[in-house]
């Protein structure tokens, strides 16, 4: 653990605003309530941009399966829930860090329901602008205005 905490802060240091997404896998058989906690708090202090969580589930013929003592089913969608909860708030954190900076976004297509061109800058931040013309395929650069936690509202520069 304390190998990969200081590699995540040395990309950061690198890197400022890069993605970091890290996996993460609940309810290993033999994992115990400590364990879990002691993951979490980890990954609470890690400065990552979203995680993605996902229960064990056993795989035949793996060694895995022959390990006790396992965790029960609702043990480990509790424990998917509270870091499912978490990687809400890193991506949250993270989009808002994105405020008044600007980056390259390449479009994809227009809201139907919003109107708003819609694309992703190469840092996996979804960003919205408005636009009279048509920014399908389009690479331009954009002002991140405001933020809402599913993605990010800009303006054209």
């Amino acid at each position: 653990a304390e190998r990969y905490e200081t590699l995540i802060h040395t990309i950061r240091q690198c890197i400022p605003h890069c993605t970091i997404g890290c996996d993460v896998m609940v309810g290993f058989p033999g994992e115990t309530d400590q364990d879990f906690m002691m993951t979490a708090r980890f990954l609470e202090a890690l400065p990552v941009s979203y995680l993605h969580v996902f229960p064990y589930s056993e795989r035949p013929g793996t060694a895995a399966v022959l390990l006790t003592p396992k965790v029960p089913e609702q043990v480990k969608k509790e424990r998917a829930g509270i870091l499912n909860t978490l990687a809400v708030e890193k991506r949250r954190t993270f989009y808002e860090s994105w405020k008044g900076k600007r980056c390259e976004v390449l479009f994809e297509n227009r809201d139907g329901k919003t109107g708003f061109w819609k694309g992703k800058s190469r840092h996996y931040l979804p960003v919205h602008v408005a636009s009279p013309e048509s920014l399908t395929g389009e690479r331009r650069e954009v002002e991140i205005l405001e933020t809402n936690g599913e993605n990010a509202l800009g303006v054209l520069r």
